[in-house]
Order: structure tokens, then sequence, then C-alpha cells
């Protein structure tokens, strides 16, 4: 966590000299009567980080603009400048003590807003590393983010907050103590609220209560109108009793036919299974046919081949001593055979 230094704050105007109250790194006393202005320091610190307005004193006439010199925890010097009148703050990246001159580096909105980074409460918080930090608001857990606002309570403390029965830091008011003492333990120990869950307050408990039962006699408004068209009870009986007789009539005739089903499965299955047997002796039968047409073509061409040799051999036994064959006559006997010549001379 950064630490922000005080380094002065000045009123400046446009016909009065600067008043100027400069802070020491270390410590700073303003000692002085009641009614000098003291408590004024410190609301007008606590204007220009901030507050909604600053007080009207007498010594205050003539000024126009309030100017607070910081110092970040980067040791870069900046001033914060406001009109006494309220409105934005000025943001100049240097040590001003004398009515500006200049164009501001950057104007910043006077009130905290978790939407938007360009407001003094935001810039600051940011720079001590604090920005977007969530801290409880009540019991119930709800948390919101942290406002530099929430910081100049325990760092601004006046003579009336030293003189309260309360501690330093703590308003006070009830609805305020549950916040406050989140911020002093985000600052001892650096942990936020961001993981709290809100659960519901009493009263939340109650019109959910309510909601929930509204909802639930509406229900029962809906059902009770859906069954008025609804017979009595001893109708409704003897209705499912004629329901009950139907169904189980129903049901025998169902069984009968899932019994007849069955039984014809049973025969179609019988008959696929003989058309496979037929099929199959067929296709056996079918390759005995063709082989027996293999044998007899094979067969038949040996009985040709037979009559062929025995021709051949009739042929052959004319050339044979002994014999002969056509006259039957001796070998020394002569025979004449007569051929009638042919029509090609042969």
């Amino acid at each position: 966590m950064g630490r922000l230094t005080l380094s002065h704050l000045t009123f400046t105007g446009t016909n009065v000299a600067p008043a100027s109250v400069d802070f020491s790194p270390h410590v700073t006393v303003i000692h002085g009567p009641s009614d000098t202005g003291k408590s004024f320091i410190v609301d007008a610190i606590d204007f220009v980080l901030g507050a909604k307005k600053l007080k009207e004193i007498p010594e205050r006439e003539g000024y126009s603009r309030v100017l607070l010199g910081l110092e970040l925890p980067s040791g870069d010097r900046i001033t914060l400048a406001r009109s006494v009148d309220g409105g934005g703050v000025s943001l100049y990246r240097s040590d001003v003590r004398v009515e500006p001159s200049i164009p501001a580096d950057e104007t910043l909105a006077w009130k905290h807003n978790a939407a938007n980074v360009k407001n003094v409460s935001r810039y600051l918080l940011d720079q001590v590393g604090l920005d977007e930090k969530q801290v409880r608001k009540n019991a119930q857990n709800v948390t919101h983010m942290l406002s530099f606002r929430d910081l100049t309570r325990l760092c601004l403390i006046g003579e009336t907050e030293m003189q309260a029965e309360d501690a330093p830091g703590l308003s006070g008011k009830v609805v305020n103590k549950t916040k406050e003492v989140s911020v002093l333990k985000l600052l001892l120990s650096g942990e936020d609220d961001s993981a709290l869950t809100a659960v519901p307050s009493t009263q939340e408990q109650k019109r959910l209560r309510g909601a929930r039962q509204e909802v639930v006699e509406r229900m029962l408004s809906q059902l009770e109108s859906q069954l008025q068209d609804v017979a009595e009870p001893a109708e409704l009986t003897t209705q499912l009793g004629k329901l009950n007789h139907t169904i189980d009539k129903h049901s025998t005739k169902i069984g009968s036919l899932t019994q007849q089903r069955g039984q014809l499965l049973l025969d179609h299955n019988k008959l696929q299974s003989a058309g496979s047997a037929q099929r199959s002796e067929y296709s056996d039968e079918a390759a005995l046919r063709q082989r027996f047409n293999l044998l007899q073509k094979h067969y038949e061409s040996d009985l040709a081949r037979l009559e062929m040799i025995a021709e051949a051999g009739n042929l052959l036994g004319y050339f044979r001593r002994g014999t002969c064959v056509f006259c039957g006559a001796e070998p020394a006997r002569a025979c004449l055979l007569y051929l009638e010549p042919l029509e090609d001379g042969v």
C-alpha cells in the first residue's frame, strides 16, 4: 500500500496574495486560539479530496481557488485545485502554489464513481494501490467499492472527532459502523471483502417467503379451477373399474393374437428351413447333372474313336497276308476287285 504526503494547502485569488500552509514531511503542529482557522484547514483539505462543499468563514473572502499539494508514493509531486464554490478538481503534475496560468493536465470529477475512473477518489486510490477494493457495508455481507472518502475519515481527525466518545475513524452512526470497521480491516490486513457472499436480510427473507406463499396459493387456485369439472370420487371409481375391465378384455385378446403370431413365426421358420434344404438339394442335383452331361460327352467321344479305330483296323486287314477278307479265297488264287471310277477320275 502506497503513501500520500501533504506538502501544502494554498488559497489563491485574483486580487489577493496567496495564503499558504506548508506541511512538514514528518510532523506539523498547528496551534492557536479558538476560531482562528485550525479546523478550517482540515475542512479545506477534505473539500479538495471530495467533500461536497467548503465551510464559509470571513477570512475566505476574496479567495476563489484551493490548491492542495501532494507527494505521490512514486515521489512525484502533484497539485489538486478546486474552486471554493465546488465543481470538478483540476490536476497539475507539478507543485503549484500560485493562481495557475496554464490549463490543468487533467480534470477529475469530485464525486466517487465506481463506473468511471475520471474522478479524484479513484485517482488517489489507484496511486496507493486500493482502487476497486470492496468493503462490506452491512451485516448481510453486501459490498461496495471503496471510496477515498472512506479513508479521509481515518486520516483527517478534527477537534470534534477527538472529543467524541467514539474511537477516531468511526462516525458513531450505527448504519456506517460495519463499513467503517471493514475499511479499518482493509488498511490493517490489506485484504478486502470481495470474497464475501451476500445473504438476504430478515426483511428480504420475509418478502421472499411471502412471495413464495403467494405463488403456491396461485398454483393451488389454478389447480382447483381445473378440478371443478372432475367427477365425484365414487363416479371416478366406477369409471376406473370399467376401464380396468376393458383393459383386461383387450389384454386377453392381445395375448391370443400374440400366441397365434408366435405359431405363425414357427411355421414360417420351418418353411424357410425346408426351402433352404430344397434349394441346397437342387443345387447339388444341378451340379451332378452337369457332371453326367460331361461324362456322356466323353463317352460318346470315346465310342466315336472306337468306331474309327475299328474301321481303320478293317482297312489295315486288307493288306495282311492270308485269306482274302472279301471273297475268302486263298492267297494262291487271284482275286480281282472291280472298282468303279468316281467323278473326279479316281
